[in-house]
Order: C-alpha cells, then sequence, then structure tokens
C-alpha cells in the first residue's frame, strides 16, 4: 500500500501493513466472540440430544466456565505479555484455543467442560492481548479505528455463532446430526489462522517490545515496513525515550497502581471495564434464544434462532458504526450517548414485561446501543488509559463480572 502523508505533511505511514497487524491480531477477538456466543443457540440441542441425562448445574457451568477462565487468562496476560512477548503471547493462546476447542467436540461431558474452561482461558488472554497488540501497532492516526477492531472481531464472532446456530435440528429431531461437532469446531479454524499468520507472516513482535528488550535492529525492520524512513526514525525515538523513562521511574508494580499518578486512571478503567458487563448485555449474548423463545409452544419453530441472528447482525453494524464515529466523535460522547440508549431501552423493556410484543424491539434498540460504546470504546479506552499491568486487572474484573 501506498503511504499516507499526515495533515502535518512531514510523516507517513502504510495504513495496508499497519490493518494486517491489526486485523491478524483481532482474529483473538473472533475467537472470543464466537466461544462466547456458540452456546447460546446449542444449549437446548445439547440438553435434549447430546446428553439428555446432564445436570442444569453442568450445563451452566459449561456456560460460566467461559467468563470464569477468561477471568483468569487477563488476570495473568500482562505478565505473560512482558516476560514472552507480545507475538509469542499471541502464539502460545492460539495453541491453548486449539487444545481447547478439540476437546469441547471429544465425546464425553468433562471433556467439553474442560474444553469450555480452557477455551475461556484463550478467551481472557485474548482480551487483554489483542487491544495491547493493536495499540502497540497502530500509529496515533489510526488507533481510533484499529482499536475498535477487537469490538467489531468480537461482533462477527457472536454472529458467526448464531448464524450456525440455524442449522442445528429443533427439539428433539437430531439426535444422530453431528452439526454441533462443526459449531464447537469452527475455533479451531480461527485459532489456526492467525497461528499460521504470525509463525509464518508477522515474525517479528511489537516494534515497543523490540526496543524495551533492546532489539533496535528488529525494531527497525519493522518499523520500516509501517513507516517511511523519517516517521520510523521518529518512532523508534519515542520509544528509546520512554525507555528510558520508565527505567529511571523503575518497572510499575501493582503496588504503584495505587498511588496518586495511577490510582485515577486505575478506578476509571476498572469502572468502565465492571459496567460493560453490568449493564446487562450478557444476558443477551448468552440466552437470546431463551429470552425469544418465550410464548412460542411449538418446538420446531425457528422464530427465536432467528431474533437472535438479528441481535448478531445489529450488533455488528453498530460496532462498526463507532469504527467511524470514534475518530469524529471522541470517546467520552460516544459512551454517553450509548448509556443514554441503554438507559432507555431498559427501562422501556422494565416496563412493558418481557412477555410483551414489544420487547424484542427494546432488545434491539440495547444492542444498536451497547455496540458503538460499552461494547466497542471500553477495549480502545482502557488501552489507552492504563499501563500493561493494570489493563489485565480491569479486563480481569470485566470477567469476574461477567
Amino acid at each position: 500500500s501506498s503511504m499516507i502523508i499526515d495533515t502535518a505533511g512531514k510523516y507517513s505511514f502504510n495504513p495496508g501493513y499497519i490493518y494486517l497487524m491489526a486485523s491478524s491480531s483481532a482474529l483473538g477477538a473472533l475467537f472470543f466472540g464466537y466461544v462466547m456466543g456458540v452456546f447460546n443457540p446449542l444449549q437446548d440441542f445439547i440438553q435434549e440430544n447430546l446428553y439428555p441425562d446432564i445436570s442444569t448445574t453442568m450445563l451452566a457451568m459449561m456456560t460460566s466456565f467461559v467468563p470464569a477462565g477468561a477471568a483468569i487468562g487477563a488476570l495473568m496476560a500482562g505478565k505473560i505479555a512482558s516476560e514472552r512477548g507480545r507475538r509469542s503471547s499471541l502464539i502460545m493462546t492460539d495453541l491453548l484455543s486449539i487444545l481447547g476447542a478439540l476437546l469441547t467436540i471429544t465425546p464425553g461431558k468433562n471433556c467439553m467442560l474442560l474444553g469450555r474452561l480452557i477455551c475461556g482461558y484463550c478467551v481472557g488472554l485474548n482480551s487483554s492481548l489483542v487491544p495491547l497488540y493493536i495499540q502497540e501497532v497502530s500509529p496515533t492516526e489510526l488507533k481510533g479505528i484499529t482499536g475498535s477492531f477487537t469490538q467489531v472481531f468480537v461482533s462477527i464472532g457472536i454472529l458467526l455463532a448464531y448464524l450456525l446456530g440455524l442449522g442445528v435440528p429443533a427439539g428433539t429431531s437430531g439426535p444422530n446430526s453431528q452439526w454441533w461437532r462443526l459449531m464447537l469446531g469452527i475455533p479451531i479454524l480461527i485459532a489456526g489462522l492467525r497461528l499460521f499468520i504470525f509463525l509464518f507472516i508477522l515474525k517479528f513482535d511489537t516494534p515497543k517490545h523490540l526496543v524495551y528488550l533492546g532489539n533496535d535492529e528488529a525494531a527497525k525492520l519493522i518499523l520500516s515496513k509501517m513507516y517511511n524512513w523519517e516517521r520510523g526514525l521518529q518512532e523508534l525515538l519515542s520509544l528509546k525515550t520512554q525507555k528510558e523513562s520508565e527505567s529511571r521511574s523503575g518497572k510499575i508494580t501493582y503496588r504503584d497502581l495505587l498511588n496518586s499518578r495511577y490510582r485515577k486512571r486505575l478506578i476509571i478503567g476498572c469502572s468502565v471495564s465492571l459496567l460493560q458487563q453490568f449493564c446487562g448485555i450478557n444476558a443477551i449474548i448468552f440466552f437470546s434464544t431463551d429470552i425469544f423463545s418465550k410464548g412460542i409452544t411449538d418446538p420446531n419453530d425457528n422464530t427465536p434462532q432467528l431474533y437472535t441472528l438479528l441481535v448478531g447482525i445489529i450488533n455488528l453494524i453498530s460496532a462498526m458504526l463507532s469504527t467511524v464515529l470514534i475518530g469524529k466523535t471522541g470517546r467520552r460522547k460516544l459512551l454517553l450517548a450509548g448509556d443514554s440508549i441503554l438507559f432507555i431501552s431498559l427501562l422501556l423493556l422494565s416496563l412493558a414485561g418481557s412477555d410483551s410484543s414489544l420487547s424484542k424491539y427494546f432488545i434491539f434498540v440495547y444492542i444498536l446501543g451497547f455496540g458503538f460504546s460499552l461494547g466497542s470504546i471500553t477495549w480502545v479506552y482502557i488501552s489507552e488509559i492504563l499501563p500493561d499491568i493494570a489493563i489485565g486487572i480491569a479486563i480481569m474484573l470485566n470477567w469476574f463480572s461477567c
């Protein structure tokens, strides 16, 4: 791709290569969204056809083990990324993802449960590593757009899960169907694709991590692919200055986060991260098919699955909308606008009641408001205002509250 000249006319960057790096990393967000959404259309089939003797508790654990594993993964991600590097951490995550997904399609309830836990752990790693990687490979001019890739790819993953959910046999009509194996096996392809890209195409870590390792030559090489000579030199000097500044002040510890320099940012970042979950989104992501099934007595009626698919489509459109708005409107205004829509739609939903014919429309509006605000902006916001070690805490709290 041709270089782009900034408004000052001095420096340029290569958007094609930067978008390749950002979107390749964001395949982890695609994995994240798919794993989160895939059990929504599958739960009834698993309970009625695959494992008729499964307890309600175990079925609930198969859903909740994903955020439980993700809370652990998110907390460990910062340390892993610092010690192993961003690229190696992503490669390790993909290998674990493939193992977890293989276990979910292995016969046996316990294998599926363990596989969901491992996949959840990888969801947590990705939810921290993907925004971090994207933030470090994006020039200032593109941080808003590439930062929203996380939620766009999460939304694509959820939509893909819901779309494939239309093929799940309704009622007890498909006890011998293997469609569930295809659905639970898709994460193998997603993780495998990113693994291939980072092993054979994107062979270097982020410039920041390479500079911090003292490997300036490798950092120069990757910067030459991302920028023209003048801009690349400026970025290298900036990273070296940042490294020297941080080495003088010492490595940030958990205790440092409580001092006046970081405390306010930590509180704000963690609050936004918590609110993303406490706004009620997971009732929709995990259980929309059940919610839309209220009042439907025919087990072969696929209307709930179609409404769930529509939720996925609206979520994706709204997330894509954020990539257009974020640079023009700013993070804070989008959060305020989205929160207002969430408040109004939830208020109307509670007044109407879940049995109302209007309830589905309030849910659709709710998803629209979430997608371009708390859904997208959270990942950009916390990666911009928090140091690495604090990002892990914020995202761990995100999954704990989930």
